[in-house]
């Protein structure tokens, strides 16, 4: 059977390309080497293509690679037949494997014409989804920053609070303790003013103590006389006048340390004669006023009388006549003023508060409001004694307060307050 397919293959005519080679080794066998080798990969790359389709069902167009593997497949017979002939004249196997393989090759040339725009389209696509891909990681990797940072701003947001919370608790804490020791000068002015008719009174009371123990003793001897009578009578009644008068005047004193004191620590709305009560908290205010040789005049046109809260007028008054005394008036400096304008508006009360003392530069004026501005921190100075006032004349009265200062010409403060309080 092999030697009848041989020789119907074979033609005796023809000469095997052995040959045309001369038999000669160093031809033969290395392009007969080279035909084997060559055959044997045409044939394994249809194999690796089965596979790849194999394995990648959602192939559109597997059918190219069967056909391409045929062509590659008819390549490889092509060599072998090559290879044979170099033995074999074996012509006839070539006008069969040739003409298959031209038709093989192409059929593949001319059906990959046409595949050509539909695999242009498949490249752009999966760049497109390429593309998307990437940017929905950017897309992703951008939201979780995006939470993160939120995250984080959400800390950053919480412990803004807290610390604004704590530093408010804070600053409550020290206007509240400013305000406690504005009360505690006010209890020391009280005291030293008091002292002076008590002692006054101690003093009397003492002398008429020992003229009644002197009038006793001639009494008790019966040495006695009308005269001694007399001067007994007049020493009492001068020293009872004394005593009363003096007494009066710590009274007096008590009185209105209680009403102030009262309203700076309650602040309970209520009415009064502004005047009247100024005057009553710089009667507090006089020991320090007298020891800064500071001399305050209070001008009123007319009785104002205030449904609102004294207590915050008394800290505005003590706050501002401290200030004065603390950053106006340098020790030894004499002829020391301020001056309180009142006056009634529109619907409002006009304050005008003025000092002649040595002004406030341009570059302090714009911050003396701010919580804990001082220039005078080593003298005792917190920086809350006009926050204090700008806090109460704007929320609590309800009002605004403006200020002007030049170098050597003093202070004015402007305030003007609606003549109905604002509810607590």
């Amino acid at each position: 059977m092999v030697h009848m397919i041989a020789g119907w293959l074979s033609d005796p005519g023809f000469l095997p390309h052995g040959y045309c080679l001369s038999w000669r080794a160093s031809l033969l066998w290395p392009i007969a080497f080279s035909q084997a080798m060559i055959g044997i990969s045409y044939f394994s790359i249809p194999v690796t293509l089965v596979a790849f389709i194999r394995r990648h069902r959602e192939l559109s167009f597997d059918w190219v690679f069967l056909l391409f593997g045929a062509f590659i497949l008819a390549c490889g017979v092509t060599h072998f037949v090559g290879l044979a002939d170099i033995w074999f004249p074996a012509y006839r196997l070539d006008a069969l494997v040739l003409p298959l393989t031209a038709a093989l090759s192409f059929s593949t040339a001319v059906c990959l014409w046409p595949l050509l725009p539909k695999v242009s389209a498949l490249i752009r696509e999966r760049a497109q989804a390429q593309q998307r891909l990437i940017e929905l990681n950017a897309r992703r990797m951008a939201q979780e920053q995006l939470q993160r940072l939120n995250e984080s701003l959400v800390a950053q947001v919480a412990e803004t609070r807290i610390a604004l919370r704590e530093l408010q608790q804070a600053q409550a804490q020290l206007v509240q303790s400013e305000k406690l020791a504005s009360l505690g000068g006010l209890v020391a002015g009280i005291a030293h003013e008091v002292n002076t008719p008590v002692g006054v009174g101690v003093t009397a009371a003492s002398t008429l103590l020992g003229a009644a123990q002197a009038l006793r003793q001639r009494f008790a001897g019966n040495t006695m006389t009308r005269s001694d009578l007399d001067r007994f009578l007049a020493v009492t009644d001068e020293g009872a006048q004394m005593i009363l008068k003096n007494l009066q005047r710590a009274a007096d004193l008590i009185n209105s340390f209680k009403q102030v004191a009262v309203d700076q620590s309650s602040d309970q709305q209520r009415p009064f004669e502004l005047k009247a009560y100024i005057e009553e908290v710089l009667l507090s205010l006089h020991p320090q006023l007298k020891r800064a040789d500071v001399e305050v005049t209070v001008n009123c046109p007319a009785p104002l009388v205030l449904d609102s809260y004294p207590g915050s007028f008394a800290q505005i008054i003590t706050n501002l006549v401290t200030n004065s005394m603390i950053h106006a008036f340098p020790p030894g400096r004499s002829g020391n003023a301020i001056r309180i304008d009142l006056a009634e508006g529109d619907g409002s009360i006009e304050l005008a508060f003025a000092d002649n003392g040595t002004g406030i530069t341009p570059e302090h004026l714009p911050k003396i409001f701010d919580p804990f501005f001082t220039t005078r921190r080593n003298s005792g100075g917190s920086g809350l004694g006009l926050h204090i006032v700008y806090n109460l004349v704007s929320q609590r009265l309800g009002g605004r307060i403006e200020v002007d200062s030049e170098a050597a010409r003093g202070t004015r403060f402007r305030i003007r307050i609606p003549r109905g309080a604002r509810p607590a």
